[in-house]
C-alpha cells in the first residue's frame, strides 16, 4: 500500500512540475515576443511544443516568431499544425495567408485572407493584407474594394490605404480618382513635397501638363531639389 501511495505522489509531482514549465516556458516566450527577441521566442516555443505537442497557441506563437524572422515556410508550417488542432482560429489564417505572401502564394493567401474575414468581417488588418495579394495578384478593383472598406472601418483614415489605392488607380488609368486621393494625403501631409511630385507625375499621364507645373513648383517650394528639374525639362 505504501509502495502503491508513493508512486501516486510521484506522479502527481511529476504532473505538477511538467505543467509549471511548459507554462514558465510559455510566459517566457511570450515576454521574448514582446521584446522583439524572435529567435528567443521561437525556442521557447519549441520547447513547451516539446513538452504538449498539441498546444496550437504554443504552434500559432512559433509561427509568429518564425513569420518575422522571414521563415516563410516553417511559419506556414505552423499555422497549418495550430489550425488542424483548432481550427476556428481566424488570426492563423491570416498570418498564415501573410507567410504564402512571403512565398509568392499570393492565389493561395488570398484564400486564407478570405476565411479569416468569414470569421471577422470588421478586421480592419484582414482586408489590408488581402488588398495587397490582389495587388500583386493585378486585381485591382478587387483592391480597391478592400481598401475602400479599410477607409470605411479606420477611424483614423490611414493614408496608406490612399496612397495604395492612388497605385490602383493609376494601374486602372483612373487618373482622377488617383488626383483626388492625392488631393486628401496633400491636405494631411501639407509639408510634404513627394504627393505633389506624385500628382505631377499622374497629371502628366492625364494629359494635364499645366496642373503638373504647378504641383512641380509647390514641391519645390517645400523643398524638393528633383521638382526644379522637372520644372526645367517640362514647363515654360
Amino acid at each position: 500500500m505504501r509502495i502503491k501511495l508513493l508512486l501516486l505522489l510521484l506522479a502527481f509531482c511529476c504532473h505538477h512540475v511538467y505543467g509549471q514549465t511548459e507554462k514558465q516556458l510559455f510566459n517566457r516566450g511570450i515576454q521574448k515576443l514582446d521584446q522583439k527577441d524572435y529567435s528567443g521566442a521561437e525556442i521557447d516555443f519549441q520547447m513547451v511544443l516539446e513538452l504538449n505537442p498539441r498546444n496550437d497557441v504554443a504552434y500559432f506563437n512559433r509561427g509568429f516568431a518564425r513569420l518575422r524572422l522571414k521563415k516563410f515556410v516553417d511559419a506556414m508550417q505552423d499555422f497549418s499544425l495550430a489550425l488542424d488542432i483548432n481550427p476556428a482560429n481566424p488570426e492563423a489564417y491570416y498570418n498564415r495567408g501573410l507567410a504564402k505572401m512571403g512565398l509568392d502564394l499570393d492565389r493561395e493567401a488570398v484564400r486564407d485572407f478570405n476565411i479569416a474575414i468569414k470569421g471577422r468581417a470588421k478586421m480592419e488588418k484582414y482586408h489590408y493584407a488581402r488588398s495587397e495579394a490582389k495587388m500583386k495578384l493585378e486585381d485591382y478593383r478587387g483592391a480597391i474594394q478592400d481598401l475602400n472598406y479599410c477607409i470605411k472601418l479606420s477611424r483614423r483614415r490611414k493614408l496608406v490605404y490612399f496612397a495604395d489605392r492612388v497605385q490602383a488607380f493609376v494601374y486602372l488609368q483612373k487618373y482622377q480618382y488617383a488626383i483626388e486621393d492625392l488631393g486628401y494625403i496633400i491636405k494631411k501631409t501639407p509639408g510634404d513635397p513627394e504627393p505633389y511630385i506624385a500628382r505631377a507625375n499622374i497629371k502628366v499621364q492625364a494629359g494635364d501638363m499645366d496642373g503638373a507645373c504647378l504641383d512641380w513648383s509647390r514641391a519645390g517650394e517645400l523643398g524638393s531639389p528633383k521638382a526644379y528639374e522637372m520644372i526645367r525639362k517640362n514647363c515654360k
